[in-house]
């Protein structure tokens, strides 16, 4: 009769080895599995589970090689998750996939309420600085009257300084039009500032009359456009990204 080693659990007897098949000489050994064999009365020798100093539950055999296994009830076994190493493509590719569509999501809500939230338009008092201006600058100081309805002033500045014990007086004003283009007005008896002089197309340009006052006009390689006017010392430039119509409408309106 072939012997085959079992253990005795929860009142049942579980199969824990291949039998033993003699004739084959094969023979497997209860060696460090805790089991005793036993002679049953049918003649088959039987193991019993030895208490384990360690208090380990016993080894279910696999494949000739113990491993310890948590003590469960018979049958009750849960699933085992797989090692990352272990992991398949596809496993892999669904875990991408979730990623992706979760980034996605993120994405398009910031998206959504970024076109929904519109950025305030910072508009300026300019009467004060503009009363400021007049009182230092010894030449005539410029400012639109009467523009139509969505102009507004969003920037304003003087700087007043000395250059060989002449007083040089540099005034800006900056609006948007109601489309949102950018319009600015500089006037200085000195220089003019680098920035906006580097907008001016140098040389000669077409020139326009409006109200006693000629204007030159220049497109600079940026797109932009001005108006540039110098009488008396003092240069006054009308400069932007809208069409020259809309900055002779703004200089129409200078007083």
């Amino acid at each position: 009769m072939a012997p085959t080693w079992c253990a005795r659990r929860a009142g049942t007897y579980r199969i824990l080895s291949r039998i033993d098949d003699v004739n084959q000489g094969v023979e497997i050994s209860a060696f460090g599995t805790g089991l005793t064999p036993i002679e049953s009365d049918e003649g088959v020798r039987r193991s019993v589970r030895r208490p384990l100093s360690s208090g380990v539950p016993l080894a279910r055999q696999n494949g000739g090689v113990s491993s310890p296994e948590p003590d469960r009830a018979d049958g009750d076994y849960a699933p085992r998750r797989k090692p990352f190493l272990q992991q398949s493509y596809g496993d892999m590719l669904r875990s991408l996939l979730l990623f992706v569509v979760v980034i996605a999501l993120v994405y398009g809500c910031n998206s959504v309420l970024a076109d929904d939230a519109e950025t305030p338009v910072h508009t300026v008092e300019y009467a004060s600085q503009l009363a400021s201006a007049e009182e230092l600058a010894d030449y005539e100081v410029l400012a639109p009257h009467d523009l139509p309805e969505g102009w507004r002033a969003t920037s304003v500045d003087v700087e007043q300084r000395k250059d060989e014990g002449k007083d040089l007086v540099a005034w800006h004003l900056g609006f948007l039009t109601p489309d949102d283009h950018y319009v600015g007005l500089e006037q200085t008896n000195g220089d003019l500032d680098p920035a906006v002089a580097g907008q001016i197309e140098p040389g000669g340009g077409t020139t326009i009359e409006m109200d006693g006052r000629s204007w030159q006009v220049s497109r600079s390689d940026s797109g932009d456009n001005a108006l540039i006017s110098r009488e008396q010392g003092v240069t006054t430039v009308v400069n932007g990204s809208p069409g020259i119509e809309v900055l002779r409408q703004f200089a129409a309106s200078l007083r």
